[in-house]
């Protein structure tokens, strides 16, 4: 829920995370695209939050300022209902070399474990090939000590073809400091793509990868 003051008012959060990640997998090594960008969030008194992300790429072996587009998103919020909460999404995510350019809502049950249920739907694109994307998202995450794990399944279909993103990520805090947390997190995804009737699809090597990631909290301001 929201922040409180002392005499029970509501007050709005702020918060605005700088994101570094790295891609490793076995076509590029150890060391593979490198990701950077911003995520930033926005509660509102009701409790309606924003929340938003822009991340690039930038690939090995390419001149050093040149990048791409990984993710851009932007979620609403809605306020909570008894344990649940409604997400409205619009997103656009890479996987390997194409991307998906979605809309979704997603129901998430807060408790000791919580558990998410979502469904997209949009197109997927890679270079002059198209389709239209529907899918179903589950994932659920709990906390273990100072160990944030969470775990999500987005499965859909391309045309008559099919889109498989798995994955398990871990967090942890390893600075407690208002002004400045930093958290290390550490993913592992398994991914494929086919568009179906002979067109594109991602290959095996391209299957699964390991990603390393720091997030700095600038601020979280509360006012």
């Amino acid at each position: 829920g929201a922040a409180t003051t002392p005499n029970g008012e509501t007050q709005k959060r702020n918060e605005l995370v700088v994101r570094l990640g790295n891609e490793s997998n076995p076509p590029d090594g150890v060391f593979g695209p490198f990701t950077y960008g911003l995520r930033g969030s926005h509660q509102f008194d009701n409790e309606f939050a924003l929340e938003a992300g822009y991340i690039r790429m930038h690939e090995p072996h390419t001149p050093t300022f040149e990048s791409v587009l990984d993710e851009a998103q932007i979620t609403a919020r809605f306020p909570e209902y008894g344990s649940y909460t409604l997400d409205a999404t619009a997103w656009k995510n890479r996987m390997i070399d194409m991307y998906t350019n979605l809309l979704g809502i997603e129901v998430t049950r807060k408790g000791a474990v919580s558990i998410s249920v979502g469904a997209f739907a949009g197109t997927a694109t890679r270079e002059d090939e198209s389709g239209k994307f529907r899918g179903i998202q589950l994932g659920a995450s709990v906390p273990l000590s100072s160990v944030e794990l969470a775990a999500a399944c987005l499965l859909g279909k391309i045309d008559e073809g099919s889109y498989r993103k798995c994955g398990i990520e871990g967090g942890l805090e390893l600075r407690e400091a208002s002004s400045l947390p930093i958290t290390v997190t550490a993913a592992v995804e398994e991914r494929s793509f086919d568009f179906g009737n002979g067109r594109s699809a991602s290959e095996a090597r391209d299957e699964f990868i390991f990603i390393a990631g720091l997030e700095i909290h600038l601020e979280k301001i509360r006012f």
